[in-house]
């Protein structure tokens, strides 16, 4: 196996001066560029070309084969199916799934095992012609990069050739590269563009700020404490009183880490309004003070850099003559300011006290040493423009120790809690953090798992199913079509759970039955009377007649008394729990539920039977799957409709688009989708040195499911006038307003007569389906800043449950996964809920209404990346189309790749020629309509005359596709009787 270290040296050394492309840029600490100098660019052809020949010949292909983490190597990329260079970052050995870095490109791509290859002998160790950059000689604000900062530099850099002089190489696999960053355009250095506009500190300040942290705190404290109080600060100066047991309303004004951020009370923000207000027009008239130069530690007014007004702050230290880094009193923020911008302030300003209340979140600590700029950026993810619930625990070391709740959504979140499950940090007392990747709940059970519970977060998972993907699966436990459980037939998996219940019954018969009590969500182990034996359960409810518990890994349930219960070690909860619960897609009972008849027919069309199982979506009750048994290829949902047990339940079709996660965590990569950290990009560029990067939907469009990144959302103060804390919301337009905005959403236009590569996520009809192309067209710049504004103005709307879109209707969504606000389509309703494709990631997910908010014009604006389409060259057998038509449309286009080309827009909507390749070769889907009867050609709208003078009308231009397939098999085939032939 060939690793990391066997690859040649780049040749970059500190002080080297080079050039390059700027590939990928998630922040000034974190981009890719691709070295552009005549040596890298040759070994970059040398290998394409070779890995091209190589790899296309199927005797070079070898079955099985798994690769190691670190092991250089090499995949094929799902966007154009040629094969590149990889490192392997992790491996999901359940999934078949690996993690990969393109080691001449520099993006990242989750790609199933089947697709990666070991290395050849034959391809040369070039080293890799992407590297891993940070801009050196600067340093992040305490809370992050804002957003304002990742889009101006990602609009300065992204595409972009620049020169580049290594400054520090941090030696890691693979290394990564501290530089300082010149325009070639201009000769600017990026990093004091930066500096200039206030992005960021140099090195020297933010270690200026490190050392000011504990004298931060020692204002605070002798603030709170006014018998310690020096001659530095008013001996009036009060702080806001707090004690351990209260609870209260509060934002977040500025997080450092979990473990110090602060807060300001909600019931305050009136008269604080008040304070500044009269601070503003204070300053309006008052004399400009030429000779004012405060000291450290003396109290001040400040003049905000971002919204040029005035607040109450503190002198943290004078890093020169002219300038001093300021602490901003009742929010907690710091910033570098010329002391130009520093007031005296009058004592009357100082009566109120101070609001900026510094916290510790209880109960957590980090995953690892420190805590990350992840888990940072996570929690102000979670409570940014939001209002929370502050339990105040106890007071350690001038800090509140407290619990944050969001209860804007049902039921309320933990803060601490997410932080857990998101694998960012672990509960310090048990030290036990959730796994990275843990479902941390099984899909449909009802209920949570209790902190006290027996096994703790993150010691136990849950089977999943890939969505998009075909599986073989057996049904374990069957309620109705509505409610089953299967398993994955996986002989690895049903080996280990054999061996897992033999050592359960081997651990419950110590008797320690008897000593357990059961409380609803704890893990534990259950006796089934049916068999005598002891397997894993959860507890789902405890009554006096009994406790009821379901075992997890078949899915029934059973109601037992206490001493038929038994702890369960840690050890046995390693393998994850094997029951899935399912419901079967696209169909629905005749009546108001499933009848004993239809229960019936099911069962003997899966009883004992081999299946392969399609998840097309993920909710609350578990996957939406589509079931086919795997020797006939019927479809169950069909052999239902057929025995008249069921019926087709349309508005479900309607919604079904393949993925239920927006974007994998940013909607999260890395699924690196465009969000508001900047991960976005703006797709390919021409020239062969820039493939294979994409947009960074790309993952949305795999089997395997990808939360969006973590936003890096930065919580800035002091408020701007979109605050939550602010009590006059945007002016509410009327209901017909609403909906005529909703249905007036534009998309980005598909080039006329070229090729695309897309994701269909909806079928409504021949006419009318919605598809989601891979290559990102929408304006990067523009969406972050939609994106900003949207979450700002949705997070203070108040009627949420009144709102009830229709099919078609553009809206807002909040994601479950991050609970922030993305644009949505909505794809199909209930009376509860409605299912949603997230217009600028294309990943689906059923919410409720109360997750939804009527979307504003100019959020429209850039246009989405979801298009409308209709089914060129095929018109209806009558006036509509036959139900039959529309149901073989879905189960041709869903969840395949397929390439659309658009051959006409009008009205908003793409006329579309729809291929797919199949073994047999490439399936026109048109064709496909009309030779199955459910369809007819349509020549209407030809211009004859202009077929004569133009090659690219519409009329022809589908027989010019099939003359090129036709040609390009013609060809193939001649490729091969060539290498067939002898030769002399």
């Amino acid at each position: 196996k060939i690793m990391f270290s066997d690859l040649q040296e780049s040749g970059l050394r500190e002080g080297k001066e080079s050039q390059g492309f700027v590939l990928d840029f998630l922040s000034p600490s974190k981009f890719n560029i691709q070295v552009c100098n005549t040596k890298s660019l040759d070994s970059l052809v040398k290998v394409s070309t070779l890995l091209k020949e190589i790899y296309t010949k199927p005797e070079n292909l070898k079955k099985g084969y798994t690769p190691a983490i670190g092991e250089v190597c090499v995949a094929r990329y799902a966007q154009d199916q040629n094969w590149y260079r990889v490192m392997v970052h992790s491996l999901d050995a359940q999934m078949k799934m690996a993690q990969v870095l393109y080691l001449d490109y520099g993006n990242t791509e989750a790609v199933s095992i089947d697709d990666v290859q070991q290395m050849h002998k034959d391809v040369e160790l070039f080293p890799p012609s992407a590297i891993k950059c940070f801009l050196a000689n600067i340093a992040a604000p305490p809370c992050g990069w804002t957003p304002e900062c990742l889009v101006d530099v990602r609009k300065l850099l992204l595409g972009k050739k620049v020169t580049f002089t290594v400054l520090r190489i941090e030696q890691e696999e693979p290394p990564i590269y501290g530089v300082d960053v010149t325009l070639p355009s201009s000769g600017d250095r990026v990093g004091k563009y930066l500096l200039d506009k206030g992005y960021c500190f140099s090195p020297e300040v933010k270690s200026k700020m490190k050392r000011c942290s504990s004298e931060t705190d020692s204002i605070l404290d002798k603030a709170a404490n006014p018998e310690e109080t020096s001659t530095e600060l008013p001996p009036t100066l009060k702080v806001v009183s707090v004690s351990a047991g209260d609870i209260f309303n509060a934002v977040i004004t500025d997080i450092q880490t979990p473990s110090r951020f602060f807060c300001q009370q909600l019931q305050n923000g009136q008269q604080l309004a008040e304070l500044m207000e009269s601070m503003e027009k204070h300053y309006k008239t008052a004399p400009v003070s030429p000779g004012f130069s405060p000291i450290a530690g003396e109290i001040c007014s400040a003049l905000f850099t971002e919204d040029n007004r005035w607040y109450r702050a503190t002198v943290l230290d004078r890093v020169s003559e002219d300038s001093a880094l300021v602490g901003y009193v009742d929010f907690g923020n710091v910033e570098h300011l010329p002391v130009s911008r520093l007031r005296p302030i009058p004592a009357r300003m100082l009566a109120f006290p101070l609001q900026a209340i510094q916290c510790s979140l209880e109960g957590v600590r980090p995953a690892s040493k420190t805590w990350t700029k992840e888990a940072t950026t996570k929690m102000a993810s979670l409570v940014a423009n939001k209002m929370i619930t502050v339990r105040v625990i106890t007071e350690s070391e001038g800090s509140l120790m407290v619990e944050l709740l969001d209860g804007s959504v049902n039921p309320e979140l933990d803060i601490a809690r997410q932080l857990i499950l998101a694998g960012l940090a672990v509960d310090k007392e048990a030290g036990v953090g959730m796994d990275e990747g843990s479902s941390g709940a099984l899909a449909g059970t009802g209920g949570e798992l209790m902190d006290d519970s027996g096994a703790k977060p993150g010691q136990w998972t849950s089977a999943e199913l890939p969505l998009g993907r075909a599986v073989d699966v057996s049904v374990c436990m069957l309620y109705s079509p509505g409610e089953f459980f299967c398993q994955l037939c996986n002989e690895k998996d049903a080996k280990s759970l054999t061996e897992l219940n033999r050592s359960l019954g081997q651990h419950c018969q110590k008797g320690s039955a008897t000593q357990y009590n059961p409380k609803a969500g704890k893990i534990c182990c259950a006796f089934f009377s049916g068999d005598g034996n002891w397997y894993r359960a959860m507890v789902m409810g405890v009554e006096q007649k009994g406790t009821k518990v379901r075992f997890m890994d078949y899915g029934n349930t059973e109601e037992l008394e206490a001493g038929e219960l038994c702890d369960i070690p840690s050890q046995l909860l390693e393998l994850p729990f094997q029951a899935i619960r399912c419901s079967l897609t696209g169909v629905k009972p005749i009546g108001e539920k499933w009848d004993r008849d239809a229960i019936i027919a099911f069962q003997s069309s899966v009883a004992g039977v081999k299946l392969k199982a399609k998840a097309v979506g993920k909710n609350d009750n578990g996957y939406r799957v589509e079931l086919v048994a795997s020797e006939s290829g019927s479809s169950v949902s069909e052999a239902l409709i057929a025995e008249k047990v069921a019926v087709h339940d349309t508005a479900q079709e309607a919604g079904e688009a393949g993925d239920s996660h927006p974007p994998r965590q940013k909607p999260t990569g890395r699924a690196e989708n465009i969000s508001m950290d900047g991960s976005g990009d703006k797709g390919p560029q021409s020239t062969k040195t820039h493939t294979p990067k994409v947009p960074d939907q790309r993952e949305t469009l795999q089997a395997s499911p990808a939360p969006p990144k973590e936003k890096e959302a930065c919580v800035r103060t002091p408020p701007r006038e979109d605050s939550p804390s602010k009590t006059n919301g945007p002016p509410q337009g009327t209901k017909m307003e609403e909906a005529g905005v909703a249905r007036c959403w534009t998309s980005i236009e598909l080039p006329l007569h070229e090729a695309a590569q897309a994701l269909v996520l909806c079928v409504i009809s021949p006419d009318l389906f919605y598809a989601f192309p891979k290559e990102n067209r929408v304006d990067v710049g523009k969406l972050q800043q939609t994106m900003i504004e949207m979450a700002a103005y949705c997070s203070i709307q108040s009627d949420c449950q009144n709102f009830r879109p229709a099919v078609g209707d553009a809206c807002c969504a909040r994601f479950t996964g991050d609970g922030q606000w993305y644009r949505a389509i909505v794809l199909g309703t209930s009376e509860t809920e409605a299912e949603v494709a997230y217009a600028d990631y294309g990943n689906t997910e059923s919410l409720p209404y109360s997750s939804l908010v009527a979307i504003k014009e100019s959020f429209l604006d850039p246009p989405v990346q979801i298009i409308k389409c209709r089914l060129t060259g095929v018109k209806p057998l009558d006036a509509e189309w036959i139900p039959a038509a529309t149901r073989l449309l879905r189960h041709i286009l869903l969840g395949c790749q397929l390439t659309v080309t658009a051959m006409a827009l009008q009205a908003g909507v793409h006329s579309v020629a729809v291929e797919i390749m199949k073994e047999t070769g490439a399936l026109l889907v048109q064709d496909k309509l009309i030779n199955e009867g459910m369809a007819r050609q349509s020549n209407s709208g030809v211009n004859k005359s202009q077929c004569k003078e133009r090659d690219e009308c519409c009329c022809c231009q589908d027989l010019r596709i099939r003359v090129e397939k036709m040609e390009a098999i013609l060809q193939h085939l001649m490729n091969e009787l060539e290498l067939k032939a002898p030769r002399n």
